[in-house]
């Protein structure tokens, strides 16, 4: 079985037709060839492959101690693949189509407390033009509860001061407005006037926001690498990454009175099942509040 004759197709596929992002055509991309190596191990063609074959294959990653999220993402990528074939004319019928998905574990995401937001923004050196920049992106993250894939391609012709919102490109090509605090504006402000101007590479005339030490548009890893920097800077022992200025966006939004499709939106979800874990998220708070604080508890 040429493997790489099925994976890459199927990834233009994922890229082009199902418009969805880099990270997420890896994800699958690697599950489904994973699959087929494991099938041409075992001497199976495409053709060959029955829900006998998956159900197997199944067992096996269960064997491997996976969790059930992961299986559950990877049975979803065969799902995907095997529709792209039959959709291709390569197969009658999705082999997948009869197959249950594992039911998938409900984890509450990991959050920051208002006072550590604080003292985590209080880190960056506000006389270096990297703690300038560094404090404003941190800001954003927090203030708009944007995805750092949504970050890192932000333009500065994409903000809008009198509107103080800034339009983001969202999953699937998808613009909403994310909406800026006064201090946001204000730490932004300082960046493109102080910081930003001396990152900026002039030859390369670049738009992009958020730059590196070439002058160049910072990428998700460069992120997730300052945000880790100042969280061990602040002595915080939680894993943070960008997004749980996401959950602590969104977090503190509903402790605050928010409504739910408020945030909804201002988060770019589609399905508001996705932004309801937040409020399983707050409920599971206020229970441990009051089984700690109340006397009878």
């Amino acid at each position: 079985m040429n493997v790489d004759g099925y994976i890459i197709p199927f990834n233009n596929h994922l890229l082009i037709e199902k418009n969805l992002s880099e990270n997420t055509v890896k994800a699958y991309g690697d599950d489904v060839k994973d699959f087929l190596t494991y099938c041409r191990d075992l001497s199976i063609s495409i053709e060959e492959i029955k829900l006998l074959t998956i159900r197997k294959y199944l067992a096996f990653l269960y064997s491997k101690s996976l969790s059930r999220n992961s299986i559950s993402r990877k049975m979803s990528a065969l799902r995907c693949f095997f529709t792209h074939l039959v959709n291709k004319g390569i197969l009658e019928q999705s082999p997948v189509l009869r197959l249950s998905l594992p039911k998938t574990e409900k984890r509450l995401p990991t959050f920051l407390y208002g006072e550590e937001v604080t003292a985590v923004l209080q880190m960056p050196d506000l006389q270096s033009i990297y703690g300038i920049r560094d404090r404003a992106i941190m800001e954003v993250l927090y203030a708009t509860g944007v995805r750092v894939s949504e970050l890192v391609s932000i333009d500065i012709e994409d903000i809008s001061w009198p509107n103080k919102c800034i339009k983001v490109l969202g999953k699937r090509n998808k613009e909403r407005l994310a909406l800026l605090s006064d201090m946001t504006i204000h730490y932004l402000k300082v960046y493109i006037s102080e910081s930003r101007v001396k990152l900026l590479n002039e030859k390369k005339n670049t738009q992009a926001l958020f730059l590196n030490n070439r002058g160049d548009r910072l990428t998700d890893r460069s992120i997730r690498n300052i945000v880790k920097k100042y969280i061990k800077t602040a002595a915080i022992s939680k894993n943070v990454s960008p997004h749980t200025f996401r959950h602590s966006f969104a977090t503190h939004m509903l402790d605050n009175g928010a409504d739910l499709r408020s945030v909804q939106e201002l988060l770019g979800h589609v399905e508001l099942s996705t932004t309801q874990i937040y409020t399983h998220f707050t409920k599971s708070r206020v229970k441990q509040v009051y089984d700690k604080a109340h006397p009878r508890a």
